[in-house]
């Protein structure tokens, strides 16, 4: 599947399975950089993000694959930026910014392999009904709005320094992992007859857990795209397409 993949915001592979070897970015994650930088500083790098990671996935969903695992840990850097501004170097094309961890990356609408916090809902639906024994049901499988979601829920923890599904419902916090896990036990558990029961069930508590996320927005047009791309009903998410072309006037 990731044969012939090469990209400028794609780390490059070494080798072909059973092994992966990933090229060595020196700088590290995206995670090493954030908490150091100013508000203007994170918005900044949000814009550039938008470019360099957004070809990255350009590359993969025009071949029809799903990273399915964006989040700031596997958004990497050449090398560290010492004391010298991160965005600037950037911008000058001292350090190069490449998305990682092919990892987790599948065939569009096949199951996810696995969810973090940055995670659509969808997708955390999906690895739970991984569970699912009876091959006679259709899995739910991840897609490129998927992808869109999490680059989205990336953004915004960038610029906002909290996580976007910090889920908060009439004053109780949703332990998201715990969630997850009850569906796999639930989906595990499933049978023809009622699968469509718990399959709804499931999804319409999907949908409550992202409608009720904490939600920190100044309203500007980085704001406005990066509420685009998590948007709760996947089908209103814009297109890596349409995206980069919204970020040119940022």
């Amino acid at each position: 599947m990731l044969d012939n993949l090469r990209w400028d915001n794609l780390v490059d592979l070494i080798n072909d399975p059973p092994y992966l070897v990933m090229e060595l970015m020196r700088g590290g994650s995206l995670n090493n950089y954030m908490p150091s930088l100013s508000s203007k500083e994170r918005k900044d790098l949000a814009k550039i993000l938008i470019f360099y990671v957004g070809n990255a996935l350009k590359s993969l969903h025009d071949r029809g694959i799903v990273h399915s695992d964006i989040k700031p840990s596997n958004i990497l850097l050449s090398s560290s930026p010492s004391s010298d501004s991160l965005v600037t170097k950037i911008i000058n094309g001292q350090i190069k910014v490449k998305l990682g961890d092919l990892g987790s990356a599948v065939k569009k609408g096949e199951s996810a392999l696995t969810y973090s916090l940055y995670s659509s809902f969808d997708q955390m639906v999906s690895v739970a009904m991984t569970s699912m024994k009876n091959p006679n049901v259709t899995k739910l499988g991840v897609f490129p709005e998927d992808d869109v979601y999490a680059f989205g829920s990336t953004l915004y923890f960038l610029v906002n320094q909290k996580v976007l599904n910090n889920v908060n419902i009439y004053g109780n916090n949703v332990d998201i992992d715990k969630w997850v896990a009850k569906n796999y036990d639930r989906f595990r558990q499933v049978n023809s007859s009622n699968f469509f029961t718990v399959y709804n069930d499931v999804m319409n508590e999907a949908l409550e857990l992202c409608e009720h996320r904490e939600v920190t927005t100044d309203r500007s047009q980085l704001d406005e795209l990066i509420l685009m791309m998590v948007n709760c009903d996947k089908r209103k998410r814009p297109s890596i397409d349409e995206i980069l072309r919204r970020a040119s006037s940022l």
